[in-house]
């Protein structure tokens, strides 16, 4: 929920960011497409990671949802021509490997 114009550059840059890592890049000669960006995921509790949530695999976003507005209405920041006051932001990561005993031995 920005609450002016300089937060909401700040939203529109996390976004942008998820959004650009989710797709393939183009190879030099144009002629392939490279893998999405991978993402490590780690719960943390008090700045160490959280022993009691299970270990998440490399992963690949593969789908982002944006909502302008809750669910009842669109409101915009008075004053700031427009700019969105509630953006919500739903991320799905999808693991890249299959998991096998032993990797859920190893909190997996």
């Amino acid at each position: 929920t920005p609450r002016n114009r300089q937060e909401y550059q700040n939203v529109r840059r996390i976004i942008q960011l998820f959004i650009y890592h989710m797709h393939p890049e183009v190879s030099p000669s144009k002629m392939f497409l490279k893998y999405p960006s991978e993402f490590e995921i780690e719960y943390h509790y008090r700045g160490k990671e959280n022993p009691h949530v299970s270990k998440i695999s490399s992963c690949a976003l593969t789908d982002t949802k944006i909502t302008y507005g809750n669910q009842d209405a669109f409101t915009t920041i008075k004053g700031e021509g427009g700019v969105p006051a509630e953006i919500n932001m739903q991320l799905a990561f999808t693991e890249l490997e299959t998991l096998t005993n032993e990797r859920i031995v190893d909190g997996y």
